[in-house]
């Protein structure tokens, strides 16, 4: 639930927000976005959200006429207004106001504090299953507000009584609907590299398992599935959440596995030490 929202500068709570029927993110969908989370009540990674924030605004030509330090001192007036001690805080830059429902005038930059929900940690202990899915986003490099596949398989997912959607295409496995996906062979952990958003906390588990694994980013096949000892997602209200089975097809022994786990507790104590690049307290 968004319990707090700015638009274009103005704070007001969540269920006062409103823009017009006629921005472009809602006739055609020309919006993106991005969403990060608090630790300790502090912006978690934020730094590294705005430069993706700015790389998708770019590559679908949105202009962002806020500098990064403007845009933080947003969030943590956003933070601040919500009263919220932790919060989800999501980054959304429409295409704005459009006369005839086509033309483009000026973005708009919205800011929201929303409910903070964690992967429990049960997910952790046990491990989940996923249900597989052929399909390949459009401009997967670009965190777009286009969710409709996702959402049009809600049911499906529901039924299969799995955790999330895993995607693949051509034999390759991608990613999940909001999440990045990990297999790990022996003391290797490898991630799919290419036709995926690059998730925040992926680049993070990369970089914290590199002090300890091999690591590799490359083309990961289908039939590497059932090579696996251990695969694992990341996301960031999810942290790291253990993988035990995809569709009938179980992983390794179908268990949380000792390199995810402990993966998971080298993530859990960077979350522990982080400290923001900025402060407005």
């Amino acid at each position: 639930m968004i319990v707090s929202c700015c638009i274009n500068g103005e704070i007001v709570p969540g269920t006062q927000a409103s823009i017009p029927v006629s921005d472009l993110g809602l006739l055609r969908g020309y919006a993106i976005f991005d969403f990060c989370r608090t630790a300790h009540g502090k912006p978690f990674l934020l730094e590294k959200h705005l430069v993706r924030f700015r790389r998708s605004a770019a590559l679908m030509e949105l202009p962002l006429n806020y500098t990064d330090e403007e845009i933080t001192k947003l969030v943590y007036d956003t933070l601040e207004h919500s009263g919220l001690q932790e919060a989800g805080i999501r980054l959304l830059l429409t295409g704005g106001f459009t006369p005839d429902s086509f033309t483009f005038t000026e973005p708009t930059l919205i800011i929201t504090a929303e409910h903070l929900a964690l992967a429990p940690e049960k997910e952790v202990q046990t491990g989940v299953k996923l249900m597989s899915h052929t399909y390949l986003r459009e401009m997967a490099e670009i965190k777009t507000t286009n969710y409709s596949e996702a959402l049009r398989l809600r049911h499906q997912v529901k039924g299969q009584q799995a955790y999330d959607i895993l995607y693949h295409h051509n034999g390759h496995i991608l990613e999940l609907t909001r999440s990045n996906f990990f297999i790990v062979k022996g003391q290797t952990i490898i991630t799919p590299s290419d036709h995926i958003l690059k998730g925040i906390t992926r680049r993070t588990v990369l970089d914290l398992a590199a002090t300890v694994y091999k690591v590799e980013e490359r083309a990961v096949l289908w039939h590497e599935l059932a090579e696996a000892d251990e695969a694992f997602l990341t996301g960031t209200n999810k942290r790291l959440v253990p993988v035990a089975k995809v569709d009938d097809q179980q992983i390794g022994t179908g268990k949380p596995g000792k390199v995810t786990l402990h993966v998971y507790q080298l993530f859990r104590e960077f979350e522990k030490n982080y400290q923001p690049g900025y402060s407005f307290a």
